[in-house]
């Protein structure tokens, strides 16, 4: 078919519109809200001819500013449909009022399934793009989840790829992008979740021309930084010998790991590559290097390369003892916070709307974390095996001491757990009661349980120096109206699950009636003058 003018084919079209027995208003509309902003973008690129691919970026670009919130609805669905009518005009020669089947960025071309004879033949990007598209399809994730991996990632990978005219595949491109993408990231060009998907996707796509698979796992951030190879190498020996002889628990593991590469970078920093090479004049240097970013670092970092360097005299004994370096114990400066008192409790509580799924389910936690005072990672660790309905108990193993917990389960606690597993539950295999609302159906996760809490908690108690938001706060409040009450020492230690009594002094601090205690004569304690001398 001949080339058609796109002004003379924006003619015809209106000429159509014009013709049915549409209203005038909406005749109207479909000019000047649809025709003329077509026109108006191939005038702007400068094209004088109908181009179906022009046409589909147009679409894409509109969609992406309806669902960015930048236009409403309806002028996405007059561009779309004026869109549909210039195609309509090209192949049929007249426009059809039938409703345009639903929109997706699949339908672009940019997605066309690829020959039989081209299935295998990985390097050619249009293939590879294909194939990885199809796996992500296949992954356990939200329909959202997977319309935005496809329309801010996939797409602009393909597009950028025929901007800069090559077809086959090629890591120094797909860097390229990720850089470009990067920078219009810093510039406020494009939102933070499109740089993370274009960074996703084409992660995704060297991994399925590598391994004709893809697999969903936590992507490294562009700032990381790795130290030396050799001192890599030894971490992840660490890591797994750690790991395989359950030497440490999972999340020690991933402290203790950051916190020995962070070590290592310092040592990279004067020119130092190597475990053979290190001094012990050297060690002392980086761990003041280190001071300088805050005492917790410090603690971290030594209680770290203690365990690190038990392990390199274990498996390298020939490496250098670096261990007497490493002797030293940094002063504590732990800020003292306050629980939230029984008012605030309530007025967090109210903000939950129980007729939904997802207000079930974040109820019935807050609920454990008033009554119980669970650390945050023992809620969300809760299985179906934790809870003794016959007994009314709720027994676990605490995820930091390892230490046997039973608890009561208070009815109103049991009632709204038991609401949230019959009524808004997702069906999954996963054994841990509370899972993410959206798939993969997994459990929550700490950080996750953290975000409910503050939900709630943000727009009805105000946070201040004293105050930290989250499940802690629940077991603080616990703790000290428990010791206010006059509970036993000993009491509070069990209920809360601590290791040592010693815990229950940040309690103290916060106690107002215990703190007027410490501040009495020695004339109120009942004991007799000669057991003094």
């Amino acid at each position: 078919m001949d080339k058609i003018k796109i002004a003379v084919l924006a003619k015809k079209v209106l000429d159509e519109i014009y013709a049915t027995n549409r209203t005038k208003k909406r005749k109207d509309a479909l000019r000047t809200l649809g025709v003329k902003p077509i026109v108006k973008h191939f005038e702007e690129k400068a094209l004088d001819y109908y181009d179906k691919t022009v046409i589909n970026d147009f679409v894409t670009e509109t969609y992406r500013k309806y669902c960015s919130g930048k236009i409403d609805k309806s002028k996405w669905q007059i561009i779309r449909r004026c869109c549909a009518f210039m195609e309509q005009i090209v192949i049929n020669g007249h426009i059809s009022l039938k409703p345009v089947r639903k929109w997706s960025i699949e339908s672009t071309g940019l997605f066309n399934e690829p020959l039989s004879e081209q299935r295998s033949n990985l390097e050619n990007i249009h293939t590879l793009v294909y194939l990885t598209h199809q796996a992500m399809m296949k992954l356990d994730l939200s329909g959202k989840t997977k319309s935005n991996y496809t329309s801010d990632g996939f797409a602009d990978v393909l597009r950028f790829f025929v901007a800069e005219n090559e077809i086959q595949y090629s890591v120094e491109l797909l860097e390229n992008l990720v850089n470009e993408a990067y920078r219009k990231y810093r510039n406020n060009e494009i939102c933070r979740s499109k740089y993370h998907n274009i960074c996703k996707i084409t992660t995704w796509i060297k991994e399925y021309h590598d391994t004709q698979t893809i697999t969903q796992k936590n992507r490294t951030p562009k700032s990381f930084e790795y130290a030396a190879p050799k001192f890599e190498a030894l971490i992840e020996e660490y890591i797994s010998c750690s790991a395989n002889e359950k030497l440490l628990k999972n999340s020690t593991i991933a402290v203790y790991s950051c916190a020995v590469r962070r070590f290592f970078r310092e040592m990279k920093s004067k020119n130092i590559t190597e475990y053979a090479q290190i001094k012990l004049k050297d060690v002392s240097d980086c761990i003041s290097s280190v001071a300088k970013h805050g005492s917790g670092n410090v603690a971290t970092v030594l209680n770290a390369m203690k365990s690190f360097t038990d392990f390199i005299r274990e498996k390298h004994p020939d490496f250098p003892d670096i261990a007497p370096a490493l002797l030293g114990k940094p002063a504590k400066h732990r800020k003292i916070y306050r629980g939230y008192t029984e008012e605030e409790i309530e007025r967090i509580l109210i903000q939950v709307d129980k007729s939904t799924a997802k207000g079930k389910r974040d109820y019935a936690l807050l609920m454990i974390a008033r009554y119980t005072g669970l650390r945050g990672i023992d809620i969300v660790s809760l299985t179906f095996e934790n809870i003794d309905w016959q007994k009314s108990e709720i027994r676990i193993v605490q995820a930091k001491t390892g230490i046997p917990l039973v608890l009561p389960l208070n009815v109103s606690v049991g009632n709204a757990i038991a609401q949230y597993i019959l009524e808004a539950r997702p069906q999954s295999e996963c054994r841990k009661i509370f899972l993410r609302m959206q798939r993969p159906y997994t459990g929550l996760s700490s950080r996750s349980l953290w975000s409910v809490f503050c939900q709630y908690a943000f727009p009805v108690v105000e946070k201040g120096n004293e105050l930290r938001h989250g499940p802690h706060a629940f077991r603080r409040g616990i703790g000290t109206r428990m010791l206010e009450a006059g509970v036993s020492h000993f009491v509070i230690s069990d209920v809360l699950g601590h290791s040592s009594s010693s815990s229950l002094l940040r309690y103290t601090a916060v106690s107002v009636n215990n703190l007027r205690q410490c501040s009495d004569t020695l004339e109120s304690i009942p004991v007799m003058q000669e057991e003094l001398l």
